[in-house]
């Protein structure tokens, strides 16, 4: 199938145009309808039109693409009915040879493409990114591996009497935040477990803050464990995105293996984790549009001398599932984002601190946690912060103190 541009072509055109004529009540308005206009805002934000293409999996979403015209190349996958899979996987093989990035947009795959040809196919050949719920759309990122650089390990790390991990592949650094760090695990199974396991690759700060962690079974899930035989290559990819505001710096990257159902995890090197590189990350060219940035709560708190623009909070580990309630003793994992002024004044602080308030519990920290004080930062920079507080059962009100100022962030979710 030839390759679409919602930019070329006078079919195209009147396309839009129709589309102009008919569609705007309906898809201008995200409540009415899954958010193509905020997907497509994101492609415009952080893509490349020459680089990067976007991939519809139903041909129908086409006629929606069209509307919000940003000006990159689409192809909408599977193109027949029923799919044809060796077809469908040469169109994508010839379609994403040249390119960086893939912007994936699946609807209704239940009807589209009921065997995933299209999203198991970018697993073993991409590295999938950041992925988020747009309504009923699941947009997804996926990196092509243009740039990768693989090493055999001088000592292979085993994993149990599982499988060893016996090569690594990294993107080249150093990245920014918005971009996709590669992870490439090459296993060599020394038998087929009885149990599915999962694969968790996770980016920490000094403090062991999870920066960003990507979980799920080997290759995008399309080689589980319990099919692995004795003596193949798996070839894992894993895309971590790194979050918008992520400071400037280095941080550790890990991996383990963890039973499925349990979550119990396999012992390598006399632990369960084993370190993998020490990649560092770098400011961003350009600031991205807070608009953007998923956030759970989008806001615009006045703290005096900056603003935080947006936070999140869940109940530790529960990043998927925020609403989960904490029981007395349990971790509350806290997300800031904050928005440094333009210009920074001249009394602009060497190391601002912030001050984390629940219940008769509080965590006093510098605002990026220490590696990056705000002496550093630069007019109008975008910083993102992680913490942990402790819920001791009393007051589930959570607070933020800056300076002396103090916002309420909310109530957080508690079993009474």
């Amino acid at each position: 199938m030839p390759l679409s541009s919602v930019a070329a072509g006078s079919i195209a055109a009147l396309a839009a145009v129709l589309a102009v004529t008919a569609l705007p009540p309906y898809y201008a308005d995200p409540a009415a309808r899954d958010n193509y206009a905020g997907i497509a805002q994101t492609v415009a934000a952080l893509g490349d039109p020459d680089r990067d293409i976007v991939v519809l999996n139903a041909p129908g979403q086409a006629d929606v693409w069209r509307f919000y015209d940003v000006g990159f190349d689409f192809i909408p996958l599977p193109a027949d009915r029923p799919p044809d899979r060796a077809g469908t996987e040469r169109t994508l093989e010839k379609e994403t040879a040249e390119r960086r990035r893939i912007f994936a947009v699946f609807w209704a795959t239940e009807q589209s493409d009921r065997e995933s040809i299209v999203e198991n196919w970018l697993g073993r050949h991409a590295f999938k990114g950041w992925e988020n719920w747009q309504g009923n759309v699941r947009f997804a990122t996926f990196s092509m591996p243009g740039g990768l650089t693989c090493n055999t390990l001088d000592e292979p790390h085993l994993f149990d009497d599982v499988a060893e991990l016996f090569e690594l592949c990294l993107s080249q650094e150093p990245l920014a935040p918005g971009e996709t760090l590669m992870v490439g695990l090459r296993w060599r199974p020394l038998r087929t477990p009885d149990q599915r396991l999962k694969v968790t690759v996770q980016l920490l700060d000094a403090r062991d803050q999870v920066i960003v962690q990507r979980d799920g079974e080997p290759a995008g899930g399309s080689l589980p464990t319990t099919a692995w035989k004795t003596g193949e290559l798996i070839t894992d990819n894993h895309g971590l995105s790194l979050p918008f505001g992520t400071p400037p710096g280095d941080y550790r990257l890990i991996a383990a293996v963890y039973d499925a159902e349990t979550g119990s995890r396999l012992s390598v090197d006399s632990g369960d984790a084993v370190e993998l590189a020490r990649p560092s990350i770098i400011r961003p060219e350009q600031e991205p549009p807070v608009s953007i940035i998923p956030l759970q709560h989008r806001t615009s708190l006045d703290f005096g001398r900056l603003e935080a623009v947006g936070y999140s909070y869940h109940r530790k580990a529960f990043a998927h599932a925020p609403s989960t309630a904490l029981s007395a003793g349990e971790m509350l994992q806290v997300t800031l984002y904050w928005k440094a002024p333009s210009p920074l004044p001249s009394d602009w602080p060497e190391d601002l601190r912030m001050r984390l308030v629940l219940g008769d519990q509080s965590a006093e920290a510098p605002l990026a946690g220490g590696n990056y004080p705000t002496g550093r930062w630069r007019a109008g920079e975008l910083v993102r912060s992680a913490f942990e507080i402790q819920f001791d059962g009393s007051d589930p009100m959570l607070w933020l103190e800056v300076e002396n100022t103090r916002k309420r962030l909310g109530r957080i979710p508690h079993i009474e």
